[in-house]
């Protein structure tokens, strides 16, 4: 197993960007909330939540498009 150390990924982006591969990358998340209704039963709402991100300048990452309920794009 390779360890993984700044310098190794530094050196990986700077290969990525070479060869072109896209900044987007996948992010998927479970959810959960829970609440009472008017007569005092608890209601318990899950989900997957999935987005997508794009890679920025600074190395940071923004989500570019956000689904709450993607667990109904999941096969």
């Amino acid at each position: 197993m390779r360890s993984t150390t700044a310098a190794s990924l530094a050196r990986e982006e700077r290969s990525s960007r070479s060869h072109g591969v896209a900044r987007l990358g996948p992010h998927r998340s479970p959810r959960g909330k829970g609440a009472l209704d008017t007569d005092g039963t608890p209601v318990a709402e899950s989900g997957l939540s999935v987005a997508t991100l794009r890679r920025q300048p600074d190395h940071s990452w923004k989500t570019v498009l956000d689904n709450p309920f993607g667990a109904r794009l999941m096969p």
